[in-house]
């Protein structure tokens, strides 16, 4: 069982209270059910990087012209009743950011995996928007690496996280780099103000390179569905092309848009699915992956 924040170490607590690491809320619940028994799935999302500041992007990423918050508004509210979906705010500043990947990671598997208690009684599904792939990649790394802890309360929610780890969804994630995060580094870095998360986003990026590898390796039956850039996937095949550039790929104008439909439709693995293989221990037999043609 999953501890609360009262089983944290008091030091820990403090320490945070102090830092004020708890002046910005880090999970959002977008929609739950009104009946907790009732509920089948956790779906977590991720926003990408934010060339100023990053607070609302939990929601803002997510949101169309209209102001439809679609995970909230169609996703949950309508095609997918039974899931808790939460939406996740972390550091991705691109300029003045000031944490790098590792300490995000660490920070979200207290906040996710401890406290939200994310995936600890079913399954879960990881989504995530250019940066906020590589974001969600990092973070099962590091439960993976804390569920090897024996004997902490951290471990073992960590250990159950893993396990219930049903699949991820991403929205343009760079796995092998971007050009816009390559553009952005010599930016911001000749003014000595670029944020320690662009190391994963340039082209040809070790840090990324390597993430997507140990990712690959550490989960090699994970369930994988995809809204990316075609340049990232290069080499890789079957995916899906839709007409979308790198912004408006995770912001759909309606419940009939390409790029909604792909998560909801039956005509594809969707995240209702992806749920259920876990729930029925059969690992999914391919990948998709859908790129956007305007690719930034």
């Amino acid at each position: 069982m999953c501890a609360h924040a009262a089983d944290l170490p008091l030091q820990k607590l403090m320490s945070r209270a102090l830092s004020g690491s708890w002046g910005q809320q880090t999970v959002h619940t977008l929609f739950e059910p009104s009946d907790a028994t009732s509920i089948s799935c956790d779906v977590v999302f991720f926003h990408g990087l934010q060339l100023g500041t990053y607070e609302n992007a939990w929601e803002h990423t997510w949101q169309n012209k209209a102001g439809v918050l679609w995970p909230k508004d169609w996703l949950g509210q309508q095609d997918f009743p039974t899931a808790r979906i939460l939406s996740i705010c972390y550091d991705s500043q691109a300029i003045r950011g000031s944490k790098d990947m590792n300490q995000i990671a660490k920070n979200l598997v207290q906040e996710v995996c401890m406290m939200a208690k994310v995936g600890q009684q079913r399954p879960v599904v990881l989504v995530g928007h250019s940066l906020g792939g590589l974001v969600l990649k990092k973070l099962a790394m590091e439960a993976q690496k804390e569920a090897g802890l024996q004997g902490s309360a951290l471990a073992q929610c960590c250990k159950a996280f893993c396990s219930n780890l049903a699949g991820t969804f991403f929205f343009a994630t760079p796995h092998g780099g971007a050009a816009l995060g390559s553009v952005a580094d010599r930016v911001f870095g000749a003014v000595k103000a670029r944020g320690p998360v662009l190391d994963y986003l340039k082209v040809f990026s070790k840090q990324g390179a390597e993430l997507n590898r140990e990712f690959m390796l550490a989960y090699p039956t994970l369930n994988f569905m995809a809204l990316v850039e075609t340049k990232a996937y290069k080499g890789m095949h079957n995916y899906i092309e839709v007409d979308e550039d790198h912004i408006s790929i995770c912001k759909p104008d309606s419940k009939n848009a390409n790029t909604y439909m792909v998560a909801v439709s039956d005509r594809y693995i969707t995240l209702h699915m992806l749920a259920e293989l876990t729930r029925l221990h059969m690992p999914l037999a391919c990948q998709r992956h859908v790129c956007c043609r305007n690719a930034v």
